[in-house]
């Protein structure tokens, strides 16, 4: 050919896609294929194809700064700093936030049943695993069954509910990973249209341009990230296979917990909070432990708050927040999401 391919290709992937490939990657990667009869465009494609697929940390070049994430980006005392970017970032966790640990659960369990729901409507049309892939068809249903769900299915927004469901969720918390393999938690500080549980698997891949990082934590805005797609097979397959066992054993620990704290609080209980109106807590403290306990259940166990990341002060007997703070502000409470 005429051209460079190992050029040309590095130089598309570097402008349109903000991917500075790896000049090791490439070459394996040309030399794999028939370079000689196969077209430019072809062989372009092909690449960010395996490069979407690939680790991010052995397929791209860290040589250019900007296109790594800072070493201590996740140290909570820098109050605020700004990611120019643009830096490419593979995903190696994804949490939903929003929704409870429970409904999560059911989620998956419905899914493994085959069941869609459509309102109050329980459809059984075939066995799926957690990413809505099918894996085997429900054969125990008659004829009519099976043409009615057909038709379901088919409908116009009549689409797997329990699927689409998960793939909206709430707010979602990421671990990311650069191409040196500095890791970040990432927060949605609006929702990202291609961010979601079922939409963006282990080892996707997205490019982060302008960010914001407060207090350690990585804020995701749709004007700062591009999805570029992709997924890492085995470590994808391996995290939707134990997410289940970890949301149950989460549950587990927070329920212990909860349950912790009523059995070692020496000073208050329920059964004397009943029993002795005229405890010897003045009343203002008693409602404040009893707030604080209702909420520590309310996060376990039922959808929490929209960016539950405020400033809490105790003070008095009641408790505040401003929800004029900015975000770096409300994120000097900590990390949040752990």
């Amino acid at each position: 050919m005429a051209t460079d391919p190992q050029a040309q290709i590095t130089n598309h992937l570097l402008t349109t896609k903000s991917l500075p490939v790896s000049r090791t990657w490439l070459a394996q990667f040309l030399s794999s294929q028939r370079v000689a009869t196969t077209p430019l465009s072809t062989l372009t494609q092909t690449a960010l194809f395996r490069l979407l697929a690939s680790d991010f940390t052995t397929s791209l070049s860290a040589t250019n700064p900007s296109h790594t994430l800072p070493e201590d980006i996740s140290d909570p005392t820098i109050k605020e700093r700004h990611v120019s970017g643009p830096v490419p970032l593979q995903v190696l966790d994804i949490e939903d936030i929003e929704s409870s640990l429970w409904s999560q659960v059911e989620a998956i369990e419905k899914i493994e049943r085959g069941e869609e729901t459509r309102g109050r409507e329980i459809i059984h049309t075939v066995t799926r695993d957690e990413t809505g892939e099918v894996e085997a068809v429900n054969n125990n249903a008659g004829n009519t069954s099976t043409n009615a769900a057909g038709a379901n299915r088919n409908a116009p927004g009549a689409r797997n509910t329990s699927i689409s469901n998960s793939a909206k969720g709430g707010t979602h918390r990421l671990v990311l990973q650069d191409v040196k393999g500095t890791k970040v938690v990432a927060i949605e500080l609006k929702p990202v249209e291609d961010v979601g549980i079922a939409k963006l698997p282990i080892g996707a891949k997205m490019v982060v341009t302008n960010a914001t990082v407060a207090r350690g934590m990585l804020l995701l805005e749709p004007d700062c990230v591009d999805v570029l797609g992709g997924k890492i097979e085995a470590l994808n397959r391996q995290w939707t296979l134990e997410r289940k066992n970890r949301l149950l054993t989460t549950l587990r620990d927070k329920l212990r917990a909860v349950s912790a704290t009523f059995s070692s609080s020496s000073s208050f209980t329920v059964q004397s909070e009943l029993a002795a109106p005229e405890s010897h807590l003045p009343l203002p403290e008693q409602s404040v432990i009893m707030m604080m306990l209702t909420m520590m259940i309310h996060t376990t166990l039922f959808p929490i708050a929209v960016h539950p990341i405020f400033k809490a002060r105790i003070s008095s007997g009641r408790a505040s927040h401003s929800p004029s703070q900015t975000w770096a502000e409300r994120c000097e409470i900590g990390r949040f999401g752990g």
